[in-house]
């Protein structure tokens, strides 16, 4: 079953880690999950698959919280305006802000990963 539901899953290294599959604690250790957003890929016994760019691992379903799907992936193509000018940058992370409920994006540009948060409303149409 493919649900493409979006999420957060906030482990942390002191939580159980009986929430994640055996085999994928290193991967989650090294991806630390709190505070990104990820996609559940499928559903499948004890342990859902959970996809955050190219990174897939399996963790228990009831400790994934759902959130409305973000507009853009990771990998895809923006453009921003930066003093006056079109920018193109590509997403790199997906973060959740709790205050304002909403996701926001960390941007690489010219192959330099940017500390600035992006928001939807900082990405410009193109037509």
């Amino acid at each position: 079953m493919k649900p493409e539901t979006w999420g957060l899953f906030p482990w942390f290294p002191e939580s159980s880690e009986g929430l994640v599959h055996a085999e994928d604690i290193v991967t989650v250790k090294r991806l630390m999950p709190y505070g990104k957003v990820f996609q559940r890929t499928e559903t499948s016994g004890v342990f859902d698959i959970f996809t955050y760019g190219d990174v897939t691992f399996r963790g228990k379903r009831e400790f994934f919280k759902t959130v409305r799907p973000p507009n853009k992936q990771i990998g895809d193509r923006v453009f921003i305006s930066s003093n006056g000018e079109r920018v193109q940058g590509v997403i790199i992370e997906i973060m959740w802000h709790f205050e304002k409920n909403s996701p926001f994006y960390i941007l690489a540009i010219e192959g330099k990963r940017k500390s600035k948060r992006y928001w939807e409303s900082d990405f410009l149409n193109v037509d």
